[in-house]
């Protein structure tokens, strides 16, 4: 009825209100996925009418099995299922409209009684760290055909060893057939970024770079300021124990060598060499009657013997020495013109070493080493008048070249055959900060500490200069480029740098794709200090970074799924840490 203000005037008609029937009915917030519940529990049904204005709302419940399972209406599509104390297995829950018997919606719910489905790995989930997932077959003994799937990739069995990436698709689907029903459900988990994570109040580190362990269960470096030694515990993701070198006599960084069968460690500042057991006390130290550069034993040795029974490294007072691992004893020594050197060990205890000379020159010397005694086999003039005091050369798994990169952007390689030997075009300026050569593939990448760039070139081509760059920032030199090149056996390429503008320092991996290679950032750290002194390396599926100034260092270990790095790669391998490509996975 319609009526004017006045009252005096109205008009009428009739409204007929048509029914909107139901079309389809769903559950909110239905996934398709069983929902797993406990016995005893009660789980929320909400049905979702399609259209949603429909005037068709009574809903009629069932349940497959009363005995495992009651529905209690709630009215207005809603109700609430309650599993039996005793229930155990599969019950499907249906939804049917009163009005059309067409339109239903079923949900399936999997009661596991008093025991879960999956056993979740008991340790704290890390990006990229392996973890063992298990179904629980003891308490579902008839479950067959398990398959987890996870960001794309799918592992069959009651067992599965994977990692996952923080930030990335950390929710796993699991399908399974418990007695002849078959499930799938999801689970969500969290993921911590870092491994570790430690700031070292007043130590800097630079010039060295964390050496592992044979198993790669353990990691050591060197601080420089307040010289000690750290051991990173990588099977419980902590800092280990600490020896302290801190004399006054050096606060640079240095070269720390690992012994791959007893496990010792050796080290030095610029009077002493210690060598210390795995659990961090000392067993022997050598005292150096007097010291030259602070930097001379930082990246330049020691280095093991084929048996692991001799340490070669050279001294602060121009000697380069052959220790008796055990003891401490000097065995023999002969001089040279400077501390400041690199070597390598090759073949049947064969050394080769690089060292600034008389003159401005730079001297190779070929010398071996056989009965306790060092016998000079020839010397040759160098191409490069400066080694790199700082980082190692690379060997090739043959062991018959080897590359020592030099300041001034120069490589020099030496041909461990033919005695010879042959410098690149300058290559990136600076200090070259290591190399690491693919085997598989015969490229060689190294990073130079001048505006930040990793650049690669092939092996055979060194000395045409002919690199092409990977990863560029242009900027001041780029400090965390100590040592910052590793790969490992599938022939990916890791790095650390830091980034101009953002200060930023990131971890990359460079994944070959036939002849393209893309830089893919792992993870990203903010701007730690500036202008870091830095160090990087990688084996067993650890990356371990860090940078600092004299007032803090930042440690980081992030984990990758991946497998340890070729021994004759330089950082990230044995020859890293023994400087001797015959003990490296026993080539």
């Amino acid at each position: 009825v319609a009526a004017s203000a006045s009252g005096t005037a109205e008009a009428r008609c009739s409204v007929t209100v048509a029914d909107i029937p139901v079309e389809a009915l769903a559950f909110a917030g239905d996934s398709g996925l069983t929902q797993i519940v406990s016995a005893g529990s009660d789980y929320t049904l909400i049905v979702s009418y399609s259209p949603a204005t429909t005037s068709d709302r009574e809903i009629l419940w069932k349940c497959s099995n009363p005995d495992m399972a009651t529905v209690s209406e709630q009215g207005q599509g809603q109700a609430t299922v309650t599993f039996a104390t005793s229930a155990a297995g599969a019950v499907t829950v249906t939804a049917t409209s009163a009005a059309n018997a067409s339109c239903s919606a079923s949900r399936q719910f999997f009661v596991r009684g008093d025991s879960e489905l999956v056993l979740l790995p008991e340790e704290t989930l890390y990006a990229g760290r392996k973890a063992l997932w298990r179904f629980n077959t003891q308490a579902y003994p008839d479950a067959t055909h398990i398959i987890w799937n996870l960001a794309g990739c799918s592992y069959t069995g009651p067992e599965a060893s994977f990692a996952a990436e923080q930030g990335g698709e950390n929710t796993m689907t699991v399908t399974a057939t418990v007695g002849d029903v078959p499930i799938s459900f999801a689970l969500d988990f969290q993921v911590q970024e870092w491994y570790l994570n430690e700031i070292i109040p007043g130590a800097n580190p630079r010039n060295t770079y964390p050496v592992f362990n044979k198993g790669a269960t353990r990691a050591y470096f060197v601080t420089r300021g307040e010289r000690r030694l750290y051991e990173i515990n990588l099977e419980e993701g902590r800092l280990g124990w600490m020896f302290d070198m801190n004399d006054g006599k050096n606060d640079n960084g240095g070269d720390i060598c690992v012994n791959p069968l007893s496990g010792d460690i050796y080290c030095s500042n610029q009077m002493h060499v210690f060598c210390l057991a795995e659990d961090g006390h000392k067993r022997w130290q050598i005292d150096v009657p007097t010291g030259g550069s602070a930097s001379s034993l930082a990246g330049c040795g020691p280095g093991m013997s084929n048996d692991c029974k001799v340490v070669f490294m050279p001294l602060t007072d121009k000697r380069f020495v052959a220790v008796d691992a055990a003891t401490g004893t000097i065995l023999d020594s002969f001089g040279t013109e400077t501390a400041h050197l690199q070597f390598a060990v090759y073949g049947d205890n064969n050394i080769v070493l690089t060292h600034s000379a008389s003159g401005g020159t730079n001297a190779i010397k070929f010398v071996g080493f056989s009965g306790g005694k060092f016998s000079e086999v020839t010397a040759i003039d160098s191409p490069s008048a400066d080694p790199t005091d700082i980082t190692s050369p690379a060997v090739s798994p043959d062991q018959k070249k080897a590359w020592f990169p030099c300041n001034g952007g120069l490589m020099v390689e030496v041909d461990l055959e033919a005695r010879s030997a042959r410098a690149s075009a300058e290559l990136g300026g600076g200090y070259l900060q290591g190399a690491c050569l693919l085997p598989s593939s015969g490229w060689m990448f190294f990073a130079s500490q001048q505006k930040a760039r990793v650049s690669r070139v092939q092996a055979s081509a060194v000395a045409s200069g002919a690199q092409s760059m990977v990863c560029y920032t242009n900027g001041s030199d780029n400090y965390l480029n100590f040592t910052t090149v590793a790969c490992d056996t599938e022939g990916n390429v890791y790095f650390f740098i830091k980034e101009d503008g953002t200060g930023n320092s990131v971890f990359y991996r460079l994944a070959a794709e036939g002849s393209r290679w893309q830089p893919e950032p792992l993870a990203v750290i903010a701007k730690q200090n500036n202008d870091p002194q830095g160090f990087f390396n990688f084996a067993g599926g650890y990356l371990i970074g860090g940078g600092g100034n004299n007032s803090r260092n930042q440690l980081l270990v992030r984990c990758l799924d991946a497998q340890r790095a070729p021994g004759w790669s330089g950082p990230g391998g044995d020859a890293c840490a023994t400087k001797n490509a015959n003990i490296a996975y026993g080539l």
